[in-house]
């Protein structure tokens, strides 16, 4: 039986040989005429791609490019600030027991300047005048703190209003 299939094969080649012959040549060429044509429309499309796609290349190049210095310029901006702000902080801490010290100092000019009464009540009572003392200093002390944390506070609004916002 495997045989049969091969012979009717054969045969039927050799029965449509001469017609085949006849239409070879036109059925060939309207292949061609189509796979050119088609070939032709894969090419430009393929050339668009490819300008497309190097258009394209070169805008990522261009935009990593800006990224790249735009990143190098916020190092930078970030190194000065960070240099700024080590710098304040180490002025602030090396001051504030100096600005402390001349509040204190003022307080007690001011105090005795407007208060001569108190001043002699005092000097009569040696326990109130301790009192006294301890709470004017500990004021003092307060109002020396709470003013250098207030210009402390300026110069971080004046470095922010300095430095621009992401």
């Amino acid at each position: 039986m495997t045989g049969l299939p091969e012979r009717l094969r054969t045969t039927a080649r050799q029965a449509g040989r001469p017609l085949w012959m006849k239409f070879r040549g036109r059925v060939e060429a309207l292949i061609t005429e189509h796979l050119s044509a088609a070939a032709h429309d894969w090419r430009t499309r393929d050339d668009a791609l490819r300008e497309r796609i190097e258009e394209q290349q070169e805008q990522i190049r261009i935009l990593s490019t800006d990224l790249a210095d735009a990143v190098a310029d916020a190092d930078r901006r970030l190194n000065e600030v960070a240099a700024s702000v080590d710098w304040l902080d180490h002025e602030h801490r090396r001051i504030s027991p100096q600005i402390a010290a001349a509040e204190a100092r003022l307080a007690e000019l001011e105090r005795r300047a407007a208060r001569p009464d108190l001043a002699a009540a005092e000097q009569a009572d040696p326990a109130l005048a301790a009192l006294v003392e301890e709470l004017r200093a500990e004021h003092a002390r307060v109002r020396a703190r709470l003013g250098t944390v207030s210009r402390y506070e300026e110069r971080l609004a004046r470095l922010e209003e300095k430095t621009p916002s992401a």
